[in-house]
């Protein structure tokens, strides 16, 4: 597993989103992208129940958390479903 305790990101973060951070990370580790997805979403809802909210900077770092853990495979079906959600810029 990546050490991203060590980014500034995390580092800077209240102690509850590093709890969950590291539930996330703990629950992702060594699964495929169609495990992790359910992973995710579940977690995602358990942020919106306890009204956490991450920064933008949070959030890169959920995200390289999150490709850090695929496989290959995952990572390159995660960069592809990426760029299909991305915003587009006005």
């Amino acid at each position: 597993m990546a050490d991203f305790t060590k980014n500034p990101a995390f580092q800077k973060m209240e102690p509850k989103k590093k709890k969950m951070i590291e539930l996330l990370a703990d629950s992702l580790y060594h699964k495929n992208i169609s495990d992790a997805l359910p992973a995710v979403m579940a977690w995602q809802k358990q942020m919106e129940q306890e009204h956490i909210k991450f920064t933008e900077e949070e959030n890169r770092l959920l995200s390289d958390i999150l490709f850090a853990e695929l496989s290959p495979e995952g990572k390159r079906r995660y960069e592809m479903i990426k760029t299909l959600i991305k915003p587009k810029e006005t």
